[in-house]
């Protein structure tokens, strides 16, 4: 079985992999931290499953439908994989609402969103794109912006594999995953 270590490493590289093949955040993301898993042989759920969770995945991208305004969807994507991994389900939501809290702030706000937060002092896209590139870019007001913004990570020295946001994102999940399953 891998380590934690070695989990983490691939995730980075698989992170920017998926982020030049899916383009968007949310589903570059969830798409690397399954395929990080499913590569060491220890898939996160059934690939029927994956397949229909990446659709709306790509509604994330951008900070939620390309607006900027909303939640990067790496952090959101990273966020759900935590939550997911935590198995709380309704009944568990109804019966003990305190235990399903606490779980959350201390494996997703903890360990995802303040990384976010520490690294590019937020987890709204539009402040990451600051953050990182001095300035914001309002997708909305012409579509293709996107693609051609995101088409660039593959040449851009903010981008590359140690700074994709992306990548981060995976590796920050697979890292939190890897804590809640025990792996070491």
């Amino acid at each position: 079985m891998a380590t934690k270590a070695e989990l983490i490493e691939s995730a980075l590289r698989i992170g920017k992999e998926e982020e030049l093949k899916y383009v968007g955040c949310g589903q570059s993301t969830f798409s690397g931290i399954c395929k990080t898993f499913s590569d060491a042989g220890m898939p996160l759920m059934e690939k029927e499953i994956e397949d229909k969770i990446f659709k709306g995945m790509i509604g994330l991208m951008a900070g939620c439908g390309l607006s900027a305004r909303g939640s990067c969807g790496a952090c959101s994507a990273a966020s759900f994989m935590v939550s997911w991994t935590l198995d709380k389900g309704r009944e568990d939501n109804q019966e003990n609402i305190l235990e399903v809290v606490a779980l959350t702030g201390e494996h997703v706000k903890k360990k995802i969103v303040d990384k976010f937060g520490e690294d590019y002092g937020s987890c709204v896209c539009r402040d990451i794109q600051f953050s990182k590139f001095g300035k914001a870019t309002d997708f909305l007001s012409d579509n293709t912006l996107f693609v051609e913004f995101l088409r660039n990570t593959e040449t851009c020295d903010l981008c590359t594999q140690e700074n994709c946001t992306i990548a981060k994102g995976v590796a920050w999940a697979v890292e939190e995953i890897c804590n809640i399953k025990g792996i070491h």
